[in-house]
Parts: structure tokens; C-alpha cells; sequence
């Protein structure tokens, strides 16, 4: 039911043949692709042709790679209005170009608070909501799943205000991106439990995308990233509830250490055993 995948921008731009030869080498089985971080020349989803696209599908099977998400990350939550039209544009292009490439679900997160700190997050979630009522139709329409992440610094800051909004929007096509580093605080590493079991109580039928990463507390005493081997966070944990959801479920590997891609992509197939 889980198969451990990359992000693809993590290995570099590049041609996919390359690229996707690259990750595969490393024994990553799926990614997640934002054409405009990962492939060369390609600086927006209006630059995807339909000759790239095939060219793309092309390259993954021979590589033996599957993909379910295009990352089409956008400030949907910006309270520049200008911004956010073109934001909502770009997006709703990545939504056609995900339903040309067979992918069912686009990924973005809310915009972060940083920034914009002039702005209070009630502005920001009214612009979010703004958005993504003018993005929705069309992924209806075209049968996209659009997956909004939920992060302590963004727009959607908690697992609690991730399903208030699904619950405004009313969409079975609005679905959650989870990245269990970017909900945890330093102050809840000790309690994770009680957060990971909120987040899927809340959530955990709306999750269509995993990623994973590290982190871990520094002298500091606030959070910094870290390889799997020295992070705080309790994977097996997460990914018992995972198993429990009994979707097929692809476990993006975010940040990759290139150097040790191997012992990363090695690392999450045991975990997800």
C-alpha cells in the first residue's frame, strides 16, 4: 500500500531521462514532480508542452517510477491581490497539466506567514479561501485532486484549522498534503503522539500525500533538519497510522541527502514494510 518516493527537484534540474534515471538509481520508486523546480527550461506550468509531457511519461516507465502528485506550489494565501490572480492562474494551468499527464492529485501549500508579516492570518485564510474557490470548479470539473499542506508558519497553521477549511470549502475534491516535521513544534516533540493522533483523527480520510523528512532540536532548543538517523520524529509511529488509512499511498522523501539517496530511499522501504 506504500511506496517510497522522492521530490524530485531534490536530485537538480535536468532532462527527465536523466533526472528520473538518477532517482531511480537510488531505488526510489515514485516522486513528486513540480516541473518548474525539476526539469530544465521549464520556469511555469504554461511552459509544458504536450511533446514534454509524453516525453515525461515516457521517461518515468522506463525508469520503473510511478507518480500520483504534481507539486504546483503557489501563494494562494498572498494578500497581494495581483499576486494571488496570477497565482490562481499558474495553479489552475499545473491542474490541466496534471489531468494530460494522468496524475490525479496536485499538491500546494497556503503561503507562509513570513512572508507577508504585515499580514494577520484571518487575511490569509480569507485570500486562501478566495482562491480556492476559483480553483475548485475546474479541478471538479477536469476530476483533480487539489492538496492543500497544512504548516505551523502558513496560512493553514494546525490540523484543527486544515479541517475548518475543508469543511468551508465542501469539495470531495480538496484533499491534505501531510509533512509531520512541518506541523511539530519543538515544544511537542516529548507529546507527538497526542499531535500525530489529532492529526489523523481530523484529517487522516483527506490524506493523499506523505512526505517525509527529518529534525531535530538544536542547543538552541528550537527545531533544525536532520538525516532519518538523528530525527526526533517517531516514523514508525506515523506510519502505523498510515497503514491504517489502507490507501495506496506514495512516502515522498523531501530533502533528500543526494550524496546518501540510497540509504534514504533503503531507510523508508524498511519503515514502510
Amino acid at each position: 500500500m506504500l511506496k517510497v518516493g522522492a521530490r524530485a527537484h531534490d536530485y537538480g534540474r535536468n532532462v527527465p531521462e536523466v533526472l528520473f534515471k538518477r532517482i531511480a538509481e537510488d531505488g526510489f520508486e515514485a516522486v513528486m514532480l513540480a516541473f518548474q523546480k525539476a526539469i530544465l527550461g521549464i520556469n511555469s506550468y504554461f511552459d509544458v508542452t504536450d511533446q514534454l509531457i509524453e516525453r515525461t511519461k515516457v521517461a518515468l516507465d522506463v525508469n520503473g517510477i510511478e507518480i500520483q502528485t504534481l507539486g504546483v506550489y503557489m501563494e494562494l494565501g498572498i494578500i497581494d491581490e495581483e499576486v494571488r490572480k496570477e497565482a490562481v492562474k499558474n495553479f489552475i494551468q499545473g491542474i490541466h497539466i496534471a489531468k494530460k499527464m494522468g496524475v490525479s492529485k496536485v499538491a500546494t501549500e497556503t503561503t507562509s506567514m513570513h512572508k507577508q508579516p504585515q499580514a494577520t492570518r484571518q487575511e490569509a485564510y480569507r485570500q486562501l479561501s478566495k482562491s480556492m474557490k476559483e480553483i475548485l470548479p475546474e479541478a471538479e470539473r477536469l476530476e483533480i485532486y487539489v492538496c492543500v499542506e497544512p504548516v505551523f508558519y502558513h496560512t493553514l497553521n494546525t490540523p484543527e484549522l486544515a479541517r475548518e477549511f475543508l469543511d468551508t470549502m465542501k469539495s470531495e475534491y480538496l484533499k491534505i498534503t501531510f509533512d509531520a516535521v512541518n506541523l511539530l513544534r519543538a515544544s511537542q516533540v516529548s507529546t507527538q503522539h497526542d499531535l500525530w493522533d489529532k492529526t489523523f483523527n481530523l484529517l487522516g480520510n483527506e490524506i493523499e500525500v506523505v512526505h517525509m523528512k527529518g529534525v531535530t532540536i538544536n542547543e538552541k532548543g528550537t527545531l533544525q533538519k536532520a538525516n532519518f538517523k538523528n530525527s526526533v520524529v517517531d516514523y514508525p509511529y506515523i506510519v502505523k497510522k498510515l497503514k491504517e488509512l489502507g490507501k495506496p499511498l506514495h512516502i515522498i522523501r523531501e530533502e533528500v541527502e543526494v550524496l546518501n539517496g540510497k540509504e534514504e530511499a533503503m531507510f523508508l522501504k524498511k519503515l514502510c514494510q
